[in-house]
C-alpha cells in the first residue's frame, strides 16, 4: 500500500478472535499459594478465590456454576497425628451435594470442599488432588 504525502499508511483492523475458555480444563485454573507457618500450600481453583480470615482460621472460596469450591485451614491444637479422609453429604440448607477432603499435617487441618447441585466425583478429585503442601 502506498504511503500518503505525510507518510501515513492505511491499514485495516485485524479480525478479532474470541477464545472460549473451558473452566473444566484444570490447566487454565488459578493456582492459589499461601504460607501457613512452616507449610506452603498450593491448590488450583477454577477462578480467583475470595479469601478471608475466619476466627483463628482462613478460607478461600471460588464459585463454580451453581456451586462453589473452597479451602478451609485451621491451626491444629493437641494431636500431631496426620490424617487424610474424604466425606460426602447433602447440605440441608442449600440442597447441594458436598464432598470434602480432610487433610491433616502436624500443624494444620486443611479441608477442600466442592459443593454442587449434582454429583461430580471427577471434578472433586481434580480439585482435591491439586492440593500440594511443602515444608
Amino acid at each position: 500500500m502506498p504511503a500518503s504525502e505525510d507518510g501515513w499508511v492505511s491499514v485495516s483492523r485485524p479480525e478479532r478472535i474470541v477464545h472460549q475458555i473451558d473452566s473444566d480444563d484444570q490447566t487454565v485454573w488459578v493456582t492459589f499459594v499461601k504460607n501457613f507457618g512452616s507449610e506452603r500450600v498450593m491448590v488450583r481453583f477454577p477462578e480467583d478465590p475470595q479469601v478471608r480470615r475466619v476466627g483463628g482460621g482462613f478460607e478461600a472460596r471460588s464459585s463454580y456454576g451453581q456451586g462453589e469450591m473452597a479451602l478451609f485451614v485451621q491451626k491444629k491444637t493437641g494431636s500431631k497425628e496426620r490424617l487424610k479422609r474424604d466425606v460426602c453429604y447433602r447440605d440441608a440448607e442449600t440442597g447441594l451435594l458436598v464432598r470434602e477432603r480432610h487433610y491433616e499435617t502436624e500443624e494444620h487441618l486443611f479441608v477442600l470442599r466442592v459443593a454442587l447441585p449434582s454429583e461430580s466425583a471427577s471434578l472433586f478429585r481434580q480439585f482435591a488432588d491439586s492440593l500440594e503442601i511443602f515444608r
